[in-house]
């Protein structure tokens, strides 16, 4: 019963004439969580607010999240000295850095599907340099995933985007993924 009165961002849409730039940072850093429903949310918003003021600064977040700088991927590291020998090494969570970087390029290729306007100023804001980036996470495999679907729309709809990042990989690379975009690995090419 309480979802039937719960107002969703479609139906407050109408009563909203601004959106202060404010909401720009905590907006993005809701997309670190786990939670994919809060991810999806916030997601959701920012396709929302393309339609705002915000529009460019939520651009340049968006991209400046593919490539986080090395402070942030160093703050959320543990250090080795402190980890506990004695149990068996099972998968650590992924670092939310990580999160946020794959949920960027998840929104990026959202914001690219529904407007080409948006695409173009996205390929305008670097976001291919940005994207091949991500692809190289080592880490987090969710971001070499999301990245890869994203970059591989823009390559497909977009030619001059496609011959930039033929040339900036090998033959056998750029083949490999645009045939294997859904599943692509870039440990599976390195090996």
């Amino acid at each position: 019963m309480l979802n039937n009165c719960t107002p969703t961002f479609d139906v407050a849409r109408p009563m909203i004439e601004n959106a202060h730039p404010s909401i720009v940072e905590p907006l993005l850093s809701s997309t670190r969580t786990l939670h994919l429903e809060v991810q999806y949310e916030a997601i959701q918003l920012i396709l929302l607010l393309m339609n705002y003021s915000v529009r460019d600064k939520l651009l340049e977040g968006l991209i400046r999240s593919l490539k986080p700088n090395k402070e942030d991927i160093l703050s959320g590291k543990q250090p080795e000295i402190l980890k506990d020998a004695n149990k068996s090494s099972t998968l650590a969570p992924p670092l939310p850095i990580y999160v946020q970087q794959a949920a960027a390029a998840k929104c990026i290729l959202s914001l690219c599907q529904n407007s080409l306007e948006l695409a173009e100023k996205l390929i305008q804001l670097r976001v291919v340099h940005h994207l091949m980036y991500a692809m190289g996470n080592q880490d987090y495999a969710d971001s070499q995933r999301q990245a890869s679907l994203a970059l591989e729309f823009l390559c497909r709809t977009f030619p001059m985007v496609d011959d930039h990042v033929k040339e900036a990989v090998t033959e056998s690379f750029y083949t490999n993924f645009m045939v294997r975009v859904d599943n692509f690995n870039l440990f599976d090419y390195l090996s």
